[in-house]
């Protein structure tokens, strides 16, 4: 399966909001598997300016082309894993 990951970047002001990220990503699973799960459950990712990455998930249509930008790849899987790292109890311990 092909997931579409984008990001919105969302400014000050909703005349600053613009699409900043997008991705393709593919996963065997027919769910898209833990790192789409996290990412869907956590909406959005704020910088420490207070303005935020809204993120979308959605699945590829057949033979669609995705224009792709990849502006905050390294971004978003850092977020995801502290967030699952985050999840993860304390008594699971070990590195990935």
């Amino acid at each position: 399966m092909r997931y579409v990951i984008e990001g919105t970047w969302r400014g000050y002001r909703s005349s600053q909001d613009h699409v900043c990220h997008r991705e393709v990503y593919k996963s065997n699973r027919a769910d898209g598997g833990p790192f789409l799960a996290t990412l869907c459950k956590m909406y959005s990712i704020p910088f420490s300016d207070g303005t935020a990455l809204i993120v979308s998930v959605r699945e590829a249509k057949p033979r669609e082309k995705v224009i792709e930008k990849h502006g905050y790849t390294k971004f978003i899987r850092d977020a995801v894993y502290a967030a699952q790292d985050a999840e993860r109890p304390a008594s699971a311990g070990g590195e990935r």
